[in-house]
């Protein structure tokens, strides 16, 4: 028997759309590798170069609606990103995302 899977978009403008959302705004994010630090990034990148789908557990971890009509929706993992990623909305006790840390290391 196989894994249970979960399809959480119907079209790629539609994942697009929910990385802007959740992904690019998060301190695991490293906007110089373009790529998310955590395990729900890695599981759909590879079913964006796959079939669409990722594990039930993934689906649950990223928030996945049982509403089919959400487009778009907010990450329960996301971890708000850093005050020098978005000037205004975080301060300095938010700590820093992946690749403000980087820039910190190379100074």
């Amino acid at each position: 028997m196989s894994e249970k899977r979960a399809y959480p978009f119907h079209c790629g403008s539609q994942y697009g759309d929910w990385v802007a959302r959740n992904c690019f705004g998060c301190r695991l994010f490293d906007a110089e590798e373009f790529k998310g630090g955590c395990d729900i990034d890695g599981a759909l990148g590879d079913a964006l170069a796959d079939d669409g789908s990722v594990s039930v557990e993934i689906g649950r971890r990223m928030g996945l609606p049982g509403n089919e009509l959400a487009y778009t929706w907010d990450c329960p993992e996301r971890q708000p990103g850093c005050y020098r990623c978005r000037p205004g909305e975080f301060g300095p006790e938010d700590g820093l995302c992946v690749a403000c840390v980087k820039v910190a290391a190379s100074t």
